[in-house]
């Protein structure tokens, strides 16, 4: 699932008190605030408080700014960046099993398994998902599942491979 965000101009606000922030059509706008005056009794034990606001908002930009890659572009570039993934689909019995395989990526993307006869385990159905990781330094592992069905390619070139 792709989400979509839109980007909303940043409002930034420095109050003493927690009030809710509006956003103003003004790009900058100051306004001093003073209590209500107090009654001869309460000026002798309070002193009278002043505080300032400033609320800064960025224009509105037309166009969105997007920073990081849409997750079929990052799915795509852990496919090709990688050769070793766990194929998993049910047994004949119906119970799932998941094998380390390589993998190679036709020019469309399309991943190519080679299943020896040690994998006729499988059953006639087909469906399978193909998980990839991609292995490098760091806290961070990109990884990617896909979801297809297990087919002999009909191109001769892709068996040889």
């Amino acid at each position: 699932m792709i989400h979509h965000s839109q980007m909303l101009p940043q409002t930034q606000s420095l109050t003493t008190h927690l009030w809710p922030s509006l956003p103003l059509s003004k790009p900058t706008t100051i306004t001093h605030f003073s209590p209500p005056k107090a009654t001869p009794f309460r000026k002798s034990l309070f002193q009278t408080l002043k505080c300032s606001v400033s609320v800064a908002s960025e224009p509105a930009h037309l166009e969105l700014v997007r920073n990081k890659p849409f997750p079929a572009e990052v799915s795509r570039t852990i496919m090709e960046l990688s050769s070793v993934a766990t194929l998993s689909a049910l047994t004949q019995d119906g119970w799932p099993l998941g094998v380390g395989v390589r993998f190679a990526v036709d020019p469309q993307g399309t991943p190519i398994v080679c299943l020896n006869a040690s994998h006729s385990h499988f059953s006639i159905d087909r469906r399978s998902s193909l998980h990839v990781q991609l292995e490098q330094c760091g806290l961070r592992t990109p990884q990617c599942t896909i979801q297809g069905s297990l087919d002999k390619p009909e191109d001769r070139m892709a068996l040889k491979a």
